[in-house]
């Protein structure tokens, strides 16, 4: 029993080591949002990124995002689904993204998705600061088409 106790906390402690080489990567993005005809905002949530080999990956979360338009207080669900190519194998790894984010406020809608960042090291995560602007042609709120957004990813 102690033998199998000790063989489980090793493999605990040494889990967080390993975790770099999984195809997969999870952590929290958050930061602000400027959508046309509404307030400046902030907007957070969780995302999983999904890596392909040659510098490619898949990004998926949900962000949510409260903000005021036309003096009332509104609230949004974003899904973007974003395909994501690393530049280079360097300590600070530019990438552009691009895909499509369904946004769910009065009704849903599709739009689609561009993004610029960086990403880099800082002790066990990643920090990926980007920009992203969305297009939505429909626009669930009047006047709200577009929208540009500064995030900051913190995954492990």
């Amino acid at each position: 029993m102690r033998n199998l106790l000790l063989a489980a906390l090793f493999t605990l402690l040494m889990a967080p080591m390993s975790w770099g080489q999984l195809p997969f990567g999870f952590g929290l993005k958050g930061g602000a949002v400027r959508a046309e005809g509404a307030s400046p905002a902030i907007t957070g949530g969780p995302y999983l990124e999904v890596k392909i080999p040659s510098l490619i990956s898949v990004e998926s979360g949900v962000l949510f995002k409260r903000f005021e338009y036309a003096g009332r207080k509104q609230t949004a669900y974003e899904i973007p689904i974003l395909l994501k190519k690393r530049i280079g194998p360097f300590p600070v790894q530019p990438f552009l993204s691009a895909g499509a984010t369904i946004r769910n406020a009065q009704r849903t809608d599709t739009g689609f998705t561009v993004g610029a960042g960086v990403t880099f090291n800082a002790l066990l995560i990643k920090v990926e600061p980007e920009v992203r602007y969305t297009r939505y042609p429909g626009g669930t709120l009047p006047r709200s088409q577009n929208q540009t957004e500064i995030l900051v990813g913190l995954r492990f």
